[in-house]
């Protein structure tokens, strides 16, 4: 019912969504004006940066200037700085303003439907009305998070690591942007951004201030920061939070916070062990939703204010997950119940006893977003957030003309007739399909004799023989054998056939039936044939594909792989000539958000001898995986 009432076009036209926004803004702003109120802290703010020019303390109290005191990073006198400048009102409005268009600009670049977009807008104008009264910060921070989300979903990492940087050296809480690091695919650009703007910014104040006076600021900074929390315990319009919540209503002083924050800290990080959901959006926005109203419920700092972020959470949880098609009774009940109660409890269309009596003292606002939370977490473990796992591209009926690969180094004796051995198979089990070899010679010194190849020429007349005079590895050998491959599908595997020729099969199936790129995953039967030393360094590289370059299909060295037209032009595009370009090429593939991978479990031969893999070997393919990396 409250979808279908957003659907309509008058509440969904980005134009009018746009103008309510910001006219909440402007209308908000003139109320202090004609009601002649002080916008105390902006006043805070716009003293910081006048404070820093004098190098006079940005934490000490100056109660002829404003009441509280300043409690932000001392990079935020750079931000404020421009807005400082103006008159006291017209600094403000244009304050109220940057940061509304910030989170305005964030909300519209998610990639919702217009009608999800205007749900959030509309539902969060409350909380933007209380944001503004106070002329908070907390709404470029929640535009902040948003951002490093959407940054990262873009894969333009070095400019999120901005986004997480600036939140995090200004009011702590954009740090916790880096909950999405692990849905990164360029990890190193993405630290290396932490990094890079985290140097800007420290010195940033620099300019106007002296080295000495900025690090020691931060040392401040750091202890008021830990004064503060233990004053927000108990005060009535602070802590409004699960930990407030839970203080309040215990009323004991004694414990610490922690027995509260870790098994919530245990319940957010547990859904980041579904791997096999990574790539699903929604699932990744169960991630954004999670993080921001963990933010607010997990902070002794939290105020009313402070709920904007958690707000939109809750709308793009309500309009997005896959329980509304199981659980709408429930998701509506606890999305209205939140609206009345954390929303609009704080405003005169609340009953005000109720709010004086129990809401304020025992900070039950926080109550329907800690329903929430827990629902979302629950729905990250529990649920499939996949979908329909592929697009058919395939027609219906029609057999594909397949490429087969097969690099060759110093092939054992006899490899020619296994080559015409499998062929046979291949054709007998690929039904109609037509089947051809491009055999690679890899510059090899021995066993790739003429013999062998007028034999395997006269039984398949159609191979395709490539060669070379100077050995450059298998990644280099299967690219040579790209290069003359014509058919809508090609597939590589090593020369020696170390997998069932159903699994092949298998894959060629999955080929046609839409998918980009299939994978062969080994199997425990495979790892039975390896020495202690590869298995090691087997379930290594695998730690190492999901740390360094995000990937969640890890096993990449399988050694048989398919792909459809689009694949290969992604296979040709790969730079490292050894074994990492099955690395490489996974990679390439991953980065492309319209690329379809599947994983397919495949069965090693019976009787497969697997060498030992030489130690120079190692050390190379170690160089090659974090050159990946850091080309990203």
């Amino acid at each position: 019912m409250l979808r279908e009432f957003f659907r309509r076009p008058i509440f969904k036209k980005p134009r009018f969504v746009g103008i309510a926004w910001f006219a909440t803004v402007i209308i908000v702003c003139l109320l202090k004006l004609s009601a002649g109120k002080t916008y105390n802290n902006f006043m805070i703010y716009r003293a910081s940066f006048f404070h820093a020019l004098e190098l006079k303390d940005l934490y000490a109290y100056y109660p002829n200037e404003y009441h509280d005191r300043f409690l932000y990073g001392p990079s935020f006198t750079a931000i404020i700085a421009p807005f400082s400048l103006f008159s006291p009102y017209i600094g403000m409005l244009l304050w109220c303003l940057a940061n509304s268009l910030l989170l305005y600009m964030a909300i519209r670049r998610l990639g919702l439907a217009d009608w999800k977009q205007a749900f959030v807008i509309w539902l969060c104008l409350n909380e933007l009305f209380t944001c503004v009264l106070m002329q908070q910060f907390n709404i470029a921070i929640a535009g902040m998070i948003l951002f490093s989300f959407i940054l990262i979903e873009r894969k333009q990492e070095f400019w999120a690591a901005l986004m997480i940087v600036l939140g995090a050296m200004t009011k702590i809480y954009g740090i916790v942007g880096l909950a999405f690091l692990l849905f990164s695919k360029r990890r190193v650009v993405f630290l290396k951004g932490l990094v890079f703007w985290g140097i800007i910014l420290y010195i940033l104040p620099m300019l106007y201030t002296s080295p000495q006076y900025v690090a020691d600021q931060y040392m401040k900074w750091y202890g008021v920061l830990l004064d503060k929390n233990v004053e927000n315990l108990f005060t009535p319009y602070t802590n409004i939070s699960l930990l407030g919540m839970v203080r309040k209503i215990s009323g004991i002083y004694t414990y610490s916070d922690l027995w509260v924050v870790l098994p919530g800290l245990l319940l957010f990080i547990a859904p980041y062990f579904r791997i096999n959901q990574y790539e699903n959006r929604q699932f990744r926005i169960h991630f954004l939703c999670s993080t921001l109203l963990f933010m607010v419920l997990f902070s002794s700092g939290t105020e009313n204010s402070g709920y904007l972020g958690a707000m939109i959470a809750v709308c793009l949880w309500y309009t997005g997950t896959p329980s509304r098609k199981t659980t709408p009774t429930l998701n509506t009940a606890l999305f209205i119940f939140c609206f009345i109660l954390t929303s609009l409890s704080p405003t005169d269309l609340f009953p005000r006893y109720i709010r004086k009596t129990y809401v304020i003292p025992y900070a039950l606002k926080a109550l329907p977003c800690v329903l929430i939370w827990f629902k979302i977490v629950w729905e990250q473990l529990t649920l499939d957030f996949s979908g329909t796992p592929h697009r058919s591209k395939a027609i219906v009926g029609k057999k594909e003309a397949i490429d087969l690969i097969l690099p060759c180094y110093n092939p054992q004796e006899g490899w020619e007739r296994l080559m015409i051995e499998k062929h046979a198979e291949l054709t007998k089990m690929l039904k109609g399909r037509s089947l051809r070899f491009i055999v690679v010679n890899d510059a090899s010194k021995r066993g790739f004799t003429k013999d062998a190849v007028g034999c395997l020429l006269e039984a398949l007349p159609d191979t395709i023989i490539v060669s070379y005079d100077t050995n450059r590895g298998k990644g280099a050998a299967v690219r040579a054998g790209l290069s003359h491959s014509t058919s809508s599908l090609t597939l590589y595997t090593d020369y020696d056939f170390p997998y069932e020729v159903g699994s092949i099969c298998r894959m060629v199936e999955w080929l046609e039936s839409g998918y980009d790129v299939v994978i062969a995953v080994r199997n425990y039967t495979y790892y039975t044939h390896l020495s202690a030393r590869r298995k090691i360094m087997s379930y290594a590289s695998r730690v190492l594909n999901f740390i360094l370059l995000g990937l969640t299909h890890t096993d990449t060295q399988g050694g048989l792989k398919g792909f459809n037209q689009r694949g290969k032009s992604l296979l040709a595009s790969t730079q490292v000539d050894r074994f990492l370009f099955d690395t490489e090429f996974i990679y390439k593939a991953s980065m492309e958000p319209d690329v379809l991978i599947k994983d397919m479990p495949a069965d090693l031969r019976d009787n497969v001898h697997l060498p030992d893999m030489r130690r120079g070997v190692l050390t190379e393919e170690l160089k090659n995986l974090f050159l990946i990396a850091w080309r990203g």
